[in-house]
């Protein structure tokens, strides 16, 4: 029995000092966002989406506006019907009455929306990237907005950090990994589309030029110019 005991003490000790990074979602355990390279804007993809889909799965109120809200990257936002202008017409104040009930309610149930989602998007962040996040200029007005939050993450794992990695290495990676592509068997046509303009975003964050150059000078040539222009590059 001591045997036992002290072997599970040792195995307590390895695993406090090695612990493995797990989401705060057991259904979501596989979605992480994290922070290791050029491959962060394709994770961030699909964990956005699935973590977009959870969020359908398991709000009560205003599904539909909050999971476009997330996809969308902008706050959730209701209008409200201004107070009639025949303010004598009993039926039409009423009516106004409830749209301002109906749209206090559902601020405050954005609010907590907000709040929710921060926990959630924060608590699928690896310590690394988590770290990278708090360290941000706009991180503290982001704080219980879980869309502000879900913003900063975005333009982490998009763009190129100096210092990191060599940016000439960095840009050859991210257009090798453009180049090769290309739509499985299984990929549907939009999945495809988002790989592809994440990839896309990365190199414009990082100011590189990946259209071939033979591509470049034919379009500047059919515009009737020798020496191509950054819209001829744009156009490539």
């Amino acid at each position: 029995k001591q045997k036992q005991k002290q072997k599970q003490k040792q195995k307590q000790k390895q695993k406090q000092q090695h612990p493995k990074f797990e989401d705060n979602v057991t259904k979501l355990k596989d979605y992480i966002y994290d922070y290791k390279g050029h491959a962060n804007a394709d994770q961030y993809i699909y964990t956005t989406e699935e973590i977009v889909e959870y969020v359908g799965r398991t709000r009560k109120e205003y599904i539909a506006i909050l999971r476009q809200a997330a996809i969308d990257l902008s706050a959730p936002y209701r209008e409200m019907t201004e107070i009639p202008v025949d303010q004598t017409n009993v039926a039409q104040m009423e009516l106004w009455k409830l749209d301002v009930k109906t749209y206090h309610h559902a601020q405050r149930g954005y609010d907590n929306f907000k709040a929710w989602f921060f926990s959630l998007v924060i608590g699928h962040c690896t310590p690394t990237l988590r770290a990278q996040v708090r360290s941000h200029i706009d991180y503290q007005t982001a704080n219980n907005d879980g869309i502000a939050l879900l913003c900063i993450v975005k333009s982490i794992t998009h763009s190129y950090e100096p210092g990191r990695e060599n940016l000439s290495v960095f840009m050859m990676d991210i257009c090798e990994w453009l180049l090769r592509l290309l739509q499985g068997k299984y990929m549907n046509l939009q999945t495809y589309h988002e790989k592809f303009n994440s990839m896309v975003q990365v190199l414009d964050d990082a100011n590189a030029h990946y259209a071939p150059e033979g591509l470049v000078k034919q379009i500047a040539t059919s515009k009737g110019r020798n020496v191509p222009n950054d819209n001829d590059r744009s156009q490539a």
